[in-house]
């Protein structure tokens, strides 16, 4: 059975779109990286350089961890997601044939996923000299370049992440625990580079990374350019030992997962707690005066607010949820206790400064929280079963939809605080005292705030519209990460297509954003406009009990664009092209004043001498 099993399990691969989506972004970074040249190059290096490569691909099958949770936890988890346990049990699959045909099944995608990264190299390397960079900075081309590192670094670096994550299934039976051990493992590993930075052990400092990014950047800095433009990256002594270290790890978690595995316990459902209803002997007996029901705006109301607490309540009492927030926490006042000095002097632990890096970088992690929080929340009904009798119920369509994204709403917002609890605790950790409370604040409302709303507006309506929970995760994260990698890099700076980006700027002691303060709060408009017409689309698209497929939304698209909707709809749109208008003009304003001032200042130059 373990043919048939493996065949399967490659036949349900090919029909899922997230496989695609992440091999078609694994190939559009390493493409425009190496097409571009966005990466940091050392002077006379090229940018397909060898060592090049190599860094790369330990980077990027690094990041793919994400994509090891995703594909790998599903594998197992999907037979209890559908509760596929009674036709399993009915034919004779021995215990080795499941466990490991899905596994094997999986990591091959796993392998063909993570051949976008020589791919995109490749044609970065080859496209990149015709469009946008030098042909002077490449060098010469060699298929060894591109195995070499494929088989010594990133076949290691996904067997790890692999193993690790299907044998966390296996074990525990959830996939929040995919998830959580996705963000806990990719935080623990930036605190273990903070450590290693701050030693001097090369040896350790090889060993303790387990995908060997540490080390092809110790090899690439202490060669010269010559070396790096035409030596492959080095395996061996402690590089070599690091390559049987981490993926030895990652198998034997695997076999203790395949010791403990067994079909009665993985299979096994969980005892159902609920209470029998019972007959209360209320005065008027059970046949006294009849209950009448009104489901008039009242009980809507009271309807969306029990559901808004609900979902709240959903969300604070998962302890995975207190996991992730707890360490990313712990990660954020790291970074914050050690911001480091200025030509030698030791910088004060200062609200502004601690706000710049949260905006800077810790948002991006903010995103993947929102974003696994809004998934679980709009796909818990098809999992619980309660979809079955979703459609008999009372509530209107935006009560169910709206108190959904109103407890997410909330939700973010509270996530919008955890600078100012985590700068407090640091500055008084430190003895630090001015806190500058109105910085925090401002901080928040001004840039924080905004932005994580328009986060959570933006993964909303990616789940709702294509109502597959890991495929909306892959494309969410997918542009998330190429927006990123966009604004980043300066490849494509325009802030009014880049959802939702403000103008970069720097906080001050003296005047927190300053002047740039009003162009923050027009662009943060801008986008909480297109924010609305999300989540008009969102309304719209709507899944509500088992009806799943595009062509039944799709028909009921007439009969939820009601009045109401149509009026916010126009709304939305007036405000978003009015707004994007009013700074476009502005931009163009500016440009060409500064241009004339410049021209100005160059033909008074001239002149004067």
């Amino acid at each position: 059975m373990f043919r048939e099993i493996f065949r399967f399990e490659i036949q349900n691969k090919l029909r899922r779109p997230a496989v695609y989506i992440y091999f078609a972004a694994v190939l559009i970074f390493s493409f425009l990286s190496f097409a571009t040249g966005s990466l940091p190059l050392a002077e006379k290096q090229h940018i397909n350089s060898p060592q090049i490569i190599a860094f790369w691909n330990a980077g990027m099958s690094m990041m793919m961890m994400l994509v090891s949770s995703s594909i790998m936890g599903m594998a197992l988890y999907r037979d209890i997601e559908f509760s596929t346990k009674d036709y399993y049990l009915t034919y004779p699959i021995t215990r080795a044939d499941y466990f490991w045909g899905r596994f094997s099944a999986s990591f091959l995608f796993m392998l063909l996923v993570a051949a976008g990264i020589p791919l995109g190299i490749y044609l970065g390397s080859k496209l990149g000299p015709l469009t946008w960079s030098d042909h002077l900075r490449y060098g010469p081309d060699e298929w060894r370049y591109y195995l070499q590192p494929y088989l010594t670094i990133v076949v290691p670096n996904l067997l790890f992440t692999s193993c690790l994550f299907y044998g966390l299934v296996a074990i525990t039976r959830n996939v929040k625990v995919v998830y959580t051990g996705g963000v806990l493992l990719f935080l623990a590993y930036f605190i273990s580079l903070f450590f290693l930075d701050h030693t001097n052990n090369v040896r350790v400092m090889i060993l303790s990374d387990p995908f060997l990014v540490t080390a092809a950047r110790i090899q690439m800095g202490n060669s010269p350019s010559i070396v790096q433009n035409t030596q492959l990256m080095v395996i061996d002594g402690d590089t070599l030992l690091n390559r049987f270290l981490w993926p030895g790890i990652g198998i034997a978690v695997v076999l203790v997962s395949w010791w403990r595995f067994r079909f009665e316990r993985f299979f096994a459902g969980k005892r159902d707690k609920a209470a029998i209803d019972e007959v209360s002997s209320r005065s008027g007996g059970a046949y006294g005066k009849p209950a009448t029901v009104s489901f008039s705006g009242a009980y809507s109301r009271q309807t969306f607010w029990n559901l808004v607490r609900l979902e709240l309540r959903n969300i604070i009492r998962d302890n995975y949820f207190w996991v992730i927030i707890i360490a990313g926490s712990a990660v954020l006042a790291l970074a914050f206790w050690n911001m480091g000095n200025f030509y030698g002097v030791a910088v004060l632990p200062r609200t502004s400064n601690f706000m710049q890096e949260f905006d800077g970088n810790f948002l991006f992690f903010i995103f993947f929280i929102i974003l696994f929080y809004v998934g679980e929340t709009l796909h818990r009904d098809r999992i619980t079963r309660y979809a079955f009798i979703q459609d008999s119920l009372p509530p209107a369509n935006w009560v169910i939809n709206g108190s959904r994204l109103a407890a997410l709403l909330i939700f973010a917002a509270g996530l919008s605080l955890l600078p100012l609890v985590v700068g407090i605790a640091v500055q008084l950790s430190k003895g630090y005292h001015a806190f500058d409370l109105p910085e925090y604040f401002a901080s928040i409302g001004i840039q924080v705030l905004p932005t994580v709303i328009g986060m959570t507006l933006f993964a909303y309506f990616v789940h709702v519209v294509l109502n597959n929970k890991f495929a909306a995760h892959g494309v969410a994260v997918v542009t998330w990460v190429g927006l990123y990698f966009l604004v980043t890099t300066r490849i494509f700076d325009y802030r009014l297509w880049l959802y939702p980006y403000t103008p970069g700027t720097a906080h001050s002691d003296m005047d927190g954003f300053g002047h740039m303060t009003a162009p923050i709060l027009w662009f943060h408009a801008y986008w909480l406009a297109c924010g609305g017409l999300l989540i008009i689309v969102a309304a719209l698209f709507f899944s509500r009990g088992v009806s799943t497929s595009i062509r039944e939304r799709l028909q009921l698209i007439p009969e939820r664009f009601t009045p109401a909707t149509k009026v916010f709809t126009g709304i939305s749109l007036v405000l978003f092209l009015g707004l994007g208008a009013w700074i476009y003009y502005n931009i163009t304003y500016l440009n060409d004043y500064a241009t004339k001032e410049e021209n100005n200042a160059r033909a008074a130059l001239y002149e004067h001498s």
